[in-house]
């Protein structure tokens, strides 16, 4: 990159890299119900954008709370999670 280009930071998508995670969880372990701060780990979300993910996941209806930090994917979650990124 030369300094007459523009640079442009490019944005990570924290959601969709949690619900394609959550949903190789799904299909590879069968587990239908997970932890969110493990899912979050295993995605590498930074701990400082957990909440919000959580709370915009649930608003949009991607991931239902199952009580404690248990959440379970849905049917929105699993389509959203095979549409390609935008």
């Amino acid at each position: 990159m030369s300094l007459h280009e523009p640079y442009h930071k490019r944005e990570t998508n924290y959601a969709q890299r949690l619900l394609v995670r959550f949903q190789r969880e799904v299909l590879d372990r069968g587990r239908k119900v997970n932890s969110f701060p493990k899912l979050c780990d295993m995605a590498a979300i930074p701990r400082d954008l957990r909440a919000a993910l959580l709370q915009t996941l649930v608003l949009h209806g991607h991931v239902q709370p199952e009580g404690g930090d248990l959440v379970s994917l849905t049917a929105a979650g699993i389509k959203q999670a095979a549409s390609p990124l935008a």
